[in-house]
């Protein structure tokens, strides 16, 4: 059975035109005034930090899906215990990881296969990870 709803798509142009404006108003807002330059990174340039590959952490993805739905949980106790970086991995390949290497596809869907998501940790208990804030970049390497 199906109710009509009134068509609220008109409400949804405000906010979308919001989110719009203010995007293009603080673009480049970091800028240099004197220079014009962009910022840098709040650190010191560094080579970029290698995970562990897909087949490092395999055994940790060879769960059936059923189990993987019936098993899951919302938290709100979490653990002191750190991550490990094969756990960081496998949960980063899970939401953007490359899944054929040939056409660059990932484990998200995309139209186009242009992947305009970006994945970004807040590391705090990592095992052999700085605390602070990284871009995961699953082709680049």
């Amino acid at each position: 059975m199906f109710w009509e709803y009134p068509d609220k798509r008109r409400f949804a142009i405000l906010p979308m035109a919001a989110i719009l404006l203010v995007g293009v108003i603080t673009t480049g807002c970091e800028e240099n005034q004197e220079t014009g330059e962009e910022p840098g990174n709040s650190v010191e340039e560094e080579e970029p930090l290698v995970l562990p590959s897909k087949e490092e952490f395999a055994d940790q993805l060879n769960v059936p899906l059923m189990d993987s739905l019936s098993q899951r949980r919302s938290v709100r106790d979490y653990s002191e215990e750190a991550l490990t970086l094969k756990e960081l991995a496998a949960l980063l390949w899970s939401a953007q990881g490359i899944t054929e290497e040939e056409r660059g596809y990932r484990v998200a869907p995309s139209a186009g296969a242009t992947y305009p998501m970006e994945v970004y940790v807040l590391a705090e208990n990592v095992e052999g990870l700085n605390a602070g804030l990284y871009r995961y970049s699953p082709g680049s390497l």
